[in-house]
C-alpha cells in the first residue's frame, strides 16, 4: 500500500518533455538523496559498487546551519569514497524540468535506502517516468512493494481516500454516540484505511 501519492501526471509530462530533447544517455547509474543526515539509512556509498558512469546527486550536508551547497563534516567520508570510486557528486537541483532531464538521462536509478530511509517518492516518480531501470536493494521490502506494477496513486486520489476514511469514522462515531452501533463496529472500515 502506498503511504502517499505523487503528482504522477506532471511527472509523466516532465519526463516526456525531457526525452524529446534528449540525444543520448549520459549516465549508467544515478543515486538521488541525502548524504549525511539520515544515520546510514540512505546508503549512497553503494553507488561506488556499480560500474559505468555514475552520478550521486543530493543534499550534501546535515541539518546544521550553513549554505545548502557546503559539504558537512558528516557527508565528507561518503563523498570522498564516491569521488575516489569515480562517481560524479553534485548538489541537488530543484524538482521540475531540470531534475527530470537528469533522471531520463540515466539507465539505472539506484535506490539503496534501508527500510528506515525513505525513497518512496523516488521509486514512484521513477515508475511514473517510465523507461528507466529501477534498482532497489533486496533488504527493503517496503520499497520493493512500491516497485510492483500496482497503480501509482496521485496525491488527489490518496487525499480522497483519507477524506473518505475520516468521514466514515465520523459517521460511525455519530451512530455509536446515538447507540445505533455496537462497540466493536466503530473502528471497522469498509474503505480499508482504518
Amino acid at each position: 500500500f502506498h503511504a502517499f501519492g505523487i503528482d504522477a501526471d506532471t511527472v509523466r509530462s516532465l519526463c516526456q518533455a525531457a526525452r524529446s530533447n534528449q540525444t543520448n544517455i549520459s549516465y549508467d547509474w544515478i543515486f538521488i538523496g541525502a548524504f549525511a543526515d539520515h544515520a546510514g539509512f540512505k546508503r549512497p556509498e553503494r553507488l561506488a559498487l556499480r560500474y559505468g558512469k555514475r552520478l550521486a546527486m543530493g543534499k550534501l550536508r546535515d541539518n546544521s546551519p550553513g549554505d545548502a551547497n557546503d559539504v558537512s563534516q558528516a557527508a565528507r567520508p561518503i563523498i570522498n569514497l564516491l569521488t575516489k570510486a569515480g562517481v560524479e557528486v553534485r548538489p541537488p537541483v530543484p524538482w521540475g524540468p531540470e531534475f527530470f532531464s537528469i533522471l531520463v538521462d540515466t539507465r539505472h536509478v539506484l535506490v539503496p535506502d534501508d527500510w528506515r530511509g525513505g525513497g518512496e517518492r523516488l521509486v514512484l516518480e521513477t515508475r511514473a517516468c517510465g523507461g528507466l531501470d529501477l534498482v532497489i536493494e533486496p533488504d527493503n521490502p517496503k520499497l520493493n512493494s512500491l516497485a510492483t506494477k500496482e497503480p501509482i496513486y496521485t496525491t488527489l486520489y490518496y487525499a480522497g481516500q483519507l477524506e473518505a476514511g475520516i468521514l466514515e469514522l465520523e459517521h460511525r462515531l455519530f451512530l455509536k454516540q446515538h447507540s445505533l452501533l455496537g462497540e466493536n463496529d466503530v473502528l471497522t472500515s469498509s474503505c480499508g484505511l482504518l
